[in-house]
């Protein structure tokens, strides 16, 4: 991750853990699970509950509320590569 994405995601972190409040979740910028064998890593997550997930497993798109991309560098490649794997995953919002 680039220093200046790194930069924006850290500024959405309270925030996005602020807001739920018990409605979701907030994962950090690790993978989740999209079928076949995708595992993107958006900045952050905001996961639908119960917030107490397996561990045996990365979240699946139904658990997804939100991906959240900070783009500068990847942009295009957020546009062209992730964005349709998302859509593709039933996922409405990014």
């Amino acid at each position: 991750m680039e220093p200046k994405q790194a930069f924006m995601v850290a500024r959405l972190d309270n925030p996005l853990h602020e807001a739920p409040r018990g409605e979701a979740g907030v994962m950090g910028p690790n993978p989740w699970r999209l079928p076949p064998d995708s595992e993107p890593e958006p900045d952050p997550p905001v996961l639908a509950p119960p917030l107490d997930r397996p561990r045996d497993r990365h979240p699946e798109p139904p658990e997804v509320l939100l991906p959240i991309e900070v783009a500068d560098i990847s942009l295009e490649l957020d546009r062209e590569a992730k964005l349709p794997l998302y859509a593709k995953a039933g996922i409405p919002e990014v």
